[in-house]
């Protein structure tokens, strides 16, 4: 089952490092959502970020870097998530500089063990081959058949 691309819409979706830790990614509009998680999206009721936004704070968290220090971001890591951005050709200081950047991280990481549903199906779509606490840029396009926007 294929689904097109949300062109424009800021999505966030999950993802599953090997240590079971999770992040969320933001795509700006239009940067690369793995195809297993759009074709699989209108099975979940919920999106993402209302499952995220009903979950408690439990960790207290930290920007990357100053230009990220955004109440959004860390919100998301005071849940426990590593966040990331994607950053494309337009924001990017060299080709080599494109992908996901990680902008904020919880002192404390939710593993998907205590995720619960959908948040925890919906994050074993997508598995990082890296781990999140050491992967500071992830192009995701080099590792899962992705659909992307145009920017």
């Amino acid at each position: 089952m294929s689904a097109a691309y949300p062109e424009g819409e800021d999505l966030v979706w999950p993802a599953v490092d090997g240590d079971g830790q999770v992040a969320l990614l933001i795509t700006g509009g239009d940067g690369p959502i793995p195809a297993a998680f759009l074709a699989n999206r209108g099975s979940f009721v919920r999106t993402v970020e209302s499952v995220v936004a009903d979950m408690p704070v439990v960790s207290s968290a930290s920007a990357c870097e100053a230009e990220y220090d955004d109440e959004d971001f860390t919100s998301l890591a005071q849940r426990g998530f590593f966040v990331y951005d994607w950053i494309g050709f337009y924001r990017a200081v060299s080709s080599d500089g494109v992908g996901y950047r990680r902008v904020a991280v919880p002192s404390s990481p939710l593993n998907i063990r205590v995720l619960t549903e959908p948040l925890a199906s919906m994050a074993r779509l997508t598995r990082a081959s890296g781990y999140f606490d050491a992967l500071p840029l992830w192009d995701v396009r080099a590792q899962i058949e992705c659909l992307s926007g145009h920017g």
